[in-house]
Order: structure tokens, then C-alpha cells, then sequence
């Protein structure tokens, strides 16, 4: 087999030197070729696409948190190369989603050994962005913004901007049409863009989340509660949102949301600016995933 790493060296404040090491030589003792690519941020996509073009790789690894699995699977998309993960970002919240493991040389083996592969959907968004784990707009994006900005990190840094924000929010006007028809036009102080369920920190968006099912989840929070937020451990969600008096779920493959002004949005913990409007499109099983057969999702 022949296999491009794609390491990212700065995700999660770890050292990926030593691993790379031990993963190139368990491969190659293996059978394996292995070639090594490492981001920089700049023009990554580009340059894991010339790569993908010399070596002609069977399997992409990402070595990296979430983001560097997705810009994986969005450098090779259409090629139908599977895309595996080690786990080494700060929360890697789509890896738990998916059922790899936490350990990395078991997470190598996994991926080497496995032929589970996957074909996961993904949410196109303005024809040129991708959410394959969650978004929202309003309230946590806006924590996400701040905290994109911030040098700190931590459940203490986090509560500063959760704390600000939420003495900061107002409802705001959101209006979702699907298939030609409004089916919602009212005030929201946060809307979620879900194709899993849970983020990093292990707090659920929705329960009903599934990147194989065809189907996207919106959100829609019509109300925050500082108190509650602070009783819940400084979280804003948890699993019984989806029977909250103040939540709204909305099941879809397709769907238009406007607003009454540019808002905030963030997909899969990266900020991506402010938008009025957002056109969103599921692309069923999108892009091949190398899974646990223990997967909750495709078992």
C-alpha cells in the first residue's frame, strides 16, 4: 500500500516528530511506502493535491486534529481516496464521532488493519465551504471568533467569552425555507448546522446527528439561560436539548437561511466571516472515511 501523512505540527500543542517517526517505520516494516507531507497554512490544499498527484497514494493518514482530517478529505475530494485519522488536535471532536481511537498507535492500526471504509455526507455551504462535523451562527460563533483570537486556552478562556456573550446576545430575525417554502421565520439567539452531534468538549448540539443518514440538522435556539449555562458547567448544550421548549430542530437535505443582518458563522471550529444569508446543500456520502467496524453510526 502506498500512504501520504499529512501531519499538521502546530494542532493541540503537540509534538508530532517522535509519532511520525514510529508510524513511518510500523508501516514500512509493514509492506508500506509512505511519503510525508507537513502543513504550513499556506496554500495546503494546493500542495497535498501536487503531492496526492506524484506519489499516488492508496491512503491518506491526517495527523492532526479535525480541521487537518477535513482539509484531507477536501484536497482528494472526488478522487476516492480513503482518508484515516490520528487524533492530535485540542478537542478532535469528529474523530470521537466517529469512533476512533483516542490512543494513537491504536488509531494507526485501525488504520492500517481496517477495510472498513465509509462514504461519509458532508454540508455544502455557498457552493464553496464545507461543515462535515458542526457550525452555528450567533452565539457560539461569535465565543469561537474571540476565542480563535485569543493566545489563552482552556475552560477558562472559554468562559470569558461564553460569560460576554451571553450578556452580549439579542434574538435575532432567521428565516429557513427548504424545497421552496418557509418553514421557519422568527427570532433565534443561535442557529446550529449539525451533521454529528456532540462537539469536542462532549456537549451535544442534537442527539439526532448521523453523517451517513442523507440528512442535516438546523438548530434553532430561541433562548439562553446564564444561570442554566453555568449549572450545566459552562456548556451551552447537552443531550436533552432536543426536548427544550427553547430549541427547534429541523431535519433537511437542503435549506436557505437569511438573517436580518451579516452574522457571524463558524464551521468545525474555524471562523469563516459573516453572512446574511447561507445556502445549504447536503452532499451524500461525500467523502471515503476509513472507520471501527465498532462504528455507532454505519453498524
Amino acid at each position: 500500500m502506498n500512504i501520504l501523512f499529512v501531519v499538521n505540527p502546530v494542532s493541540g500543542d503537540i509534538d508530532k516528530e517522535d509519532f511520525t517517526n514510529i508510524a513511518t517505520k510500523r508501516c514500512e516494516e509493514a509492506g508500506h511506502a509512505v511519503h510525508v507531507f507537513k502543513t504550513t497554512g499556506e496554500n495546503d490544499a494546493e500542495k497535498i493535491q501536487e503531492h496526492t498527484s506524484e506519489t499516488h497514494p492508496d491512503r491518506l493518514l491526517s495527523l492532526g486534529g479535525d480541521g487537518n482530517f477535513i482539509l484531507c478529505c477536501t484536497a482528494v475530494e472526488g478522487k476516492q481516496i480513503p482518508v484515516g485519522l490520528i487524533p492530535m488536535g485540542s478537542a478532535n471532536g469528529l474523530a470521537t464521532e466517529l469512533g476512533i481511537p483516542k490512543n494513537y498507535l491504536s488509531a494507526l492500526e485501525l488504520f492500517l488493519d481496517t477495510n472498513e471504509i465509509h462514504h461519509m455526507d458532508v454540508i455544502c455551504v455557498n457552493g464553496d465551504k464545507y461543515c462535515a462535523h458542526l457550525g452555528d451562527v450567533g452565539i457560539n460563533a461569535q465565543i469561537v471568533k474571540k476565542y480563535d483570537q485569543d493566545q489563552s486556552r482552556g475552560m477558562l478562556t472559554y468562559a470569558k467569552y461564553l460569560n460576554s456573550a451571553l450578556a452580549e446576545s439579542e434574538p435575532f430575525s432567521t428565516k429557513v425555507t427548504s424545497g421552496g417554502e418557509t418553514i421557519f421565520d422568527g427570532q433565534v439567539v443561535m442557529v446550529g448546522l449539525g451533521n454529528c452531534r456532540q462537539y469536542g468538549t462532549g456537549v451535544y448540539l442534537t442527539s439526532e446527528g448521523n453523517p451517513f443518514d442523507g440528512k442535516f440538522e438546523i438548530v434553532l435556539i430561541h433562548k439562553m439561560d446564564l444561570s442554566e449555562v453555568i449549572k450545566k458547567g459552562l456548556t451551552i448544550f447537552d443531550k436533552g436539548m432536543a426536548e427544550d421548549q427553547n430549541t427547534k430542530i429541523l431535519k433537511l437535505s437542503e435549506a436557505k437561511l437569511c438573517f436580518d443582518k451579516p452574522r457571524h458563522l463558524q464551521l468545525d471550529g474555524e471562523p469563516q466571516g459573516k453572512f446574511q444569508e447561507l445556502s445549504l446543500k447536503l452532499l451524500k456520502a461525500h467523502f471515503p472515511v476509513i472507520t471501527p467496524s465498532q462504528n455507532s453510526f454505519t453498524a
